[in-house]
């Protein structure tokens, strides 16, 4: 009994510090951004997520928080960002099929879109995915709309391609601008590097991509010197800072300067910090093949530092632009609250998630009516204190728990002991 009796102070004195460290207050954040003129009480406004605040945030959005200069708490959500542009395929019936002679011999193929279900309205197709027989070839592609498929207006070029060495670089979709004409026409060229092939259309799908509205934002960099274990004999290696950790990266593009017809095969890599591993952060084609064009290599991924990979193998290396890496536009929806001097507070340790019913209402996503709200600088907290005694919180409170259970075990059999016996 004495020892539970010298334990009772430690139970009193822990116990209450961690059940107390839930409450989230400005001192559990290390860094804070004023909010600059927020609209009137009850009005909803977006926030674009700064790029510090991924790497100040120990569980990005869990730890940050709205407060205003009486302590009010302003709900808010993170918005979803649109899904990828999603391809529809288009309905079509195979008008005409066939090889065309002549000056520039050709496989011409029309298709004719199935009529809109919606009164009044025709289908729209933006793109043609093409399969053809053969290997190793790239082979121009143009493709026409028309009315009566008498008279052909151009819609887009561009080129199919299929390379197996030195790496293997495939092709086959053709973008154009939005169209809706109900007759299109395919015209393939054959193999650029070998004119006398013999090869067939094996199928075309027409479609049509459900675009978003544009989510993505540049990121700011500087071009490191690459580390010569980096290097690579057949490939131009680019190593950029992004400047704060934990950046989560959409996409690179990759670009020569004006000249020639170019293919290459692209290879990203991201991470922390300058001595870990790379992480594998996605791959892709980038090409110039005369007014036809692909720039953008998508990534999944988050860190610092991004290196990206540029084989030419046998070939000289590009004169390239700047390169430019994409992250998504992340942005907070908040509710205006009553009190003045509004502040976003991030960077807490061990802060559960907020709970607010604002994202239930508004289905997550920005309402279209919400105005953009710029934020001030960082400021550092100087009253931030760890909370919940670190890494060391839950081994405390699960300790603190046993030993409050243990006393009241002890207690309860002590009283059961000083009951007097049953008489019979």
């Amino acid at each position: 009994m004495k020892a539970i009796r010298a334990l009772m102070p430690l139970v009193l004195v822990v116990a209450p510090s961690i059940f107390a460290a839930a409450e989230t207050t400005e001192a559990s954040f290390a860094w804070s951004r004023p909010i600059l003129d927020p609209p009137a009480p009850g009005a909803l406004f977006r926030i674009e997520v700064p790029f510090d605040v991924y790497a100040r945030c120990h569980d990005f959005p869990s730890d940050i928080r709205i407060f205003d200069s009486e302590q009010g708490v302003w709900p808010f959500f993170l918005a979803k960002t649109p899904p990828p542009a999603a391809a529809m395929t288009v309905a079509v019936d195979t008008v005409n099929q066939a090889f065309v002679e002549g000056i520039e011999p050709h496989w011409r193929l029309d298709l004719h879109p199935h009529p809109s279900t919606t009164p009044g309205s025709r289908p729209r197709h933006d793109h043609v995915t093409i399969t053809t027989t053969g290997r190793d070839f790239i082979r121009r592609v143009e493709i026409y709309g028309s009315e009566e498929q008498q008279q052909w207006a151009l819609l887009g070029q561009g080129y199919l391609i299929h390379v197996d060495h030195p790496r293997l670089i495939q092709e086959d979709t053709i973008r154009y601008p939005t169209a809706d004409y109900p007759y299109v026409q395919i015209r393939v060229y054959p193999n650029a590097r070998d004119a006398r092939e013999t090869f067939t259309i094996r199928q075309a799908r027409l479609g049509v991509y459900r675009e978003q509205t544009p989510q993505e934002r540049p990121v700011p960099h500087s071009i490191l010197t690459t580390d010569r274990a980096d290097d690579h004999r057949d490939a131009q290696v680019l190593t950029l800072d992004l400047g704060y950790e934990n950046i989560p990266l959409a996409a690179v593009e990759i670009m020569a300067e004006a000249g020639g017809d170019y293919h290459r095969r692209a290879v990203a890599w991201l991470r922390n910090e300058r001595s870990a591993a790379w992480r594998f952060a996605g791959a892709g084609n980038v090409y110039r093949m005369g007014e036809s064009n692909k720039s953008r290599i998508p990534l999944h991924g988050a860190g610092r530092y991004l290196k990206v990979e540029l084989y030419h193998d046998d070939d000289p290396p590009l004169s390239l632009t700047p390169l430019v890496a994409r992250a998504p536009r992340h942005e907070l929806v908040v509710q205006a609250g009553d009190g003045r001097s509004p502040r976003l507070w991030y960077g807490g340790e061990h802060v559960a998630a907020a709970r607010h019913d604002l994202a239930v209402r508004f289905s997550s996503i920005a309402p279209p009516d919400s105005v953009p709200v710029q934020l001030g600088d960082a400021i550092p907290n100087p009253d931030h204190r760890r909370t919940g005694f670190g890494s060391w919180g839950p081994v405390l409170a699960g300790t603190a728990v046993f030993i409050a259970a243990l006393i009241v075990l002890v207690v309860i059999v002590r009283m059961l002991k000083r009951m007097p016996a049953p008489q019979t």
